[in-house]
């Protein structure tokens, strides 16, 4: 949303690289709409996420349980640099939208669980 600086967002889903498409030249990983909201789909030249540290990779589509990765715009995506079951950070266009999807969070500091919360649900 342009809140925050992008190292500052507390929010970030872990996703895996589950499939190749060279011939589509895309990477299939295993969250769709059901772990990331498709709000602000079409806000970003990234979609509606970012990929930490991969600041060439797009979120292009997304079905329930399945995202559809591409290259921004121009750039060529080495799918040799996502090896099937790497893990992917996305940074959500909402944390707020996106965090309301998860029953536990986990709480890391650098590469350490160092807590879990619940959140509070109702109103």
């Amino acid at each position: 949303l342009g809140s925050v600086k992008q190292e500052d967002i507390s929010c970030c889903v872990v996703t895996r690289v589950i499939g190749h498409y060279p011939h589509r030249k895309q990477l299939l990983i295993d969250c769709g709409f059901n772990g990331l909201t498709k709000q602000g789909m079409g806000q970003l030249p990234t979609g509606c996420c970012a990929f930490r540290g991969h600041p060439n990779l797009k979120l292009s589509a997304s079905t329930q349980e399945i995202g559809f990765v591409e290259s921004v715009e121009g750039q060529h995506l080495d799918l040799n640099q996502y090896p099937i079951g790497s893990l992917l950070y996305i940074l959500p266009w909402h944390s707020c939208a996106t965090a309301a999807l998860y029953p536990l969070y986990h709480v890391v500091e650098g590469d350490k669980v160092v807590e879990e919360w619940v959140p509070t649900r109702g109103w």
